[in-house]
């Protein structure tokens, strides 16, 4: 991703009651309009690149467990479902949404 420089928002950004209910649910606010387009097809393409890759970590998943509880497993499937946990570790390429310049 090249940087660029770009204007500050002019106006500041509301965070709403239902962002933050689903933060504490999921861990994450969505951000409208922060990725192009292209970055978004992209990072999708890379999900289901992971998507249809069964993960070898099971080791690594217990190495790195500190807790004596059970890791999740990185895929999940259900009946029209899928969940990736851990995208950071599965990939370099989402490093960059941590400090997306936007």
């Amino acid at each position: 991703m090249p940087n660029t420089i770009l204007e500050p928002p002019t106006q500041p950004t509301v965070v709403s009651v239902e962002d933050i209910f689903a933060f504490d649910l999921q861990g994450f606010i969505k951000l409208s309009g922060v990725l192009s387009a292209d970055e978004c097809k992209n990072y999708l393409r890379i999900i289901e690149e992971l998507e249809n890759t069964p993960p070898k970590d099971i080791e690594r998943r217990e190495l790195n467990n500190h807790s004596g509880r059970p890791c999740q497993s990185t895929l999940i499937q259900e009946k029209g479902f899928k969940r990736l946990n851990g995208l950071l570790r599965l990939s370099p390429a989402f490093d960059d949404m941590i400090a997306h310049s936007r």
